[in-house]
C-alpha cells in the first residue's frame, strides 16, 4: 500500500509525540474504534526511539498487507519501547490467543484504555 511522504510523516510524529503509547491507521490517524482489543502482530523492540528508527519500522509495517494499525507503546516491565502493525480484534479470549501466538507481553482492552498482560 503506497502511503504518501506526509502521511509517513504524521505517523512518525504521532508515536514520538506520545511515548506511552498510540495506536494510528496506516494514514497517521487516530482510528474510529470504540472497542475490542489491539493486538500486535509483530515484535519490534527497542531501548530508545528515533525518526530513523520510526520511519524504518512503519515502513515495514506499511508494506504488510494484513497490517490494519501501527501501535506503539512502552513496557515499564522491559524498559522498552515497540512499534508494531496491530489488529483489532473484538473478542478478549481471540485477543488472548492471537497475542500468545505472536509472543506478545499484552493486549490493550480499547474500551477501558488500559494494557491486559498475557
Amino acid at each position: 500500500m503506497p502511503i504518501r511522504i506526509a502521511n509517513r510523516q504524521k505517523i512518525i510524529e504521532g508515536i514520538l509525540e506520545n511515548p506511552e503509547g498510540i495506536t494510528l491507521c496506516l494514514d497517521g490517524t487516530i482510528p474510529a474504534v470504540s472497542g475490542g482489543f489491539y493486538v500486535s502482530t509483530t515484535n519490534n523492540s527497542f531501548t530508545t526511539v528515533s525518526d530513523d528508527i520510526v520511519e524504518r519500522v512503519i515502513m515495514q509495517i506499511i508494506a504488510d498487507p494484513l497490517a490494519e494499525f501501527i501501535g506503539s507503546w512502552y513496557s515499564p516491565k522491559t524498559e522498552e519501547y515497540f512499534i508494531d502493525a496491530t489488529a483489532c480484534i473484538r473478542d478478549k479470549a481471540s485477543a488472548i490467543e492471537t497475542a500468545r501466538a505472536f509472543s506478545q507481553q499484552a493486549i490493550f482492552d480499547i474500551a477501558r484504555m488500559e494494557a491486559v498482560y498475557v
